[in-house]
């Protein structure tokens, strides 16, 4: 059986952005060691959300985001709760043009069932029909 890690934000930005010598390095280890099978890592879905936040503020561009972390989520040993809602949201944010969070948000929503309740019904009309406003 193989060691589970969780894992925190920087860990996912130090090996996405190869800017800290030693940092880097490291992160790039732990996702050898997960593709080799040596571990398991996990990836909260606020950790990507938090991920997305910061690449923003490094002025990559949405096809950037959505590729780095399509990249990422296919290695073997990577385990990103709600996966697929992770995905479909990357793929909303890239195409439709609408914030990371809400295109999250909407996934979820769609996979468990249920309506979104916002008032940003300019992002949320590019989503689909199951939302509406308070």
């Amino acid at each position: 059986m193989t060691q589970a890690l969780w894992l925190d934000t920087d860990v996912i930005l130090r090996y996405l952005l190869a800017d800290h010598p030693d940092q880097s390095e490291r992160a790039l280890a732990v996702f050898e060691s997960a593709e080799r099978g040596e571990v398991e890592l996990r990836i909260l879905t606020y950790v990507i959300c938090e991920t997305v936040y910061v690449l923003e503020g490094q002025a990559y561009t949405r096809r950037e985001i959505h590729d780095a972390l399509s990249r990422l989520m296919a290695i073997p040993g990577v385990r990103v709760d709600d996966g697929s809602a992770v995905q479909v949201a990357l793929t909303w944010y890239r195409d439709k043009g609408v914030d990371y969070g809400d295109a999250l948000l909407y996934a979820q929503c769609c996979d468990g069932g249920g309506t979104v309740l916002t008032f940003k019904e300019k992002h949320f009309r590019r989503l689909g029909t199951e939302w509406t406003q308070p």
